[in-house]
């Protein structure tokens, strides 16, 4: 709730609670976590959360409903994905980093203890592998070596700066690995 109405500095607490301990807290909160972390200027640490949740989201989505936590993780990747890919898209190295270090800390944070209604432990273990799989690091760095140069030349057509990252807020803590 603090993290929807609470002051700013309430808002700011709720979310470094979250980041702490995401397995807590239903991945449908980390978008507002994730929302404060770019309010407060970090969008080092909002991407990576960004790309923690989407692995984390993506079982929640293919199994619940298709009104609920489908549309929900449609509508956060629209209006999260785009700022976060388009600052992080700059730098296509650190985009990679960040990716693979949200990815293999993902994989290291226990699961949040509940799923969507009526889904048995077994899909839910399923549903969880093919996220995890769906986002293999092996295929991401390849596509990222064969795309690199063309990616960039789009961020010129649609000027969007490419280089380092700007403003970049706290750095990851080494623990997020």
């Amino acid at each position: 709730m603090r993290l929807q109405s609470g002051s700013m500095l309430q808002q700011n607490r709720a979310a470094d609670l979250i980041t702490s301990r995401p397995d807590l807290v239903n991945p449908f909160s980390l978008p507002l976590a994730i929302a404060a972390l770019l309010r407060q200027g970090n969008m080092l640490r909002a991407s990576f959360w960004y790309y923690f949740w989407q692995v984390r989201s993506e079982p929640w989505a293919r199994l619940g409903s298709p009104d609920g936590e489908a549309a929900l993780r449609g509508s956060f990747t629209a209006t999260l994905g785009g700022p976060i890919n388009a600052w992080l898209g700059s730098d296509p190295h650190a985009m990679l980093e960040v990716m693979k270090r949200a990815y293999s800390y993902e994989r290291k944070v226990p699961l949040y203890s509940g799923r969507p209604n009526g889904v048995g432990a077994g899909a839910w273990q399923n549903a969880v592998a093919a996220a995890r799989a769906h986002y293999d690091l092996a295929a991401i760095e390849a596509s990222f070596a064969r795309m690199k140069d063309k990616w960039a030349a789009e961020r010129v057509q649609n000027h969007l700066p490419n280089g380092p990252l700007l403003n970049p807020g706290k750095p990851l803590p080494d623990g997020w690995r």
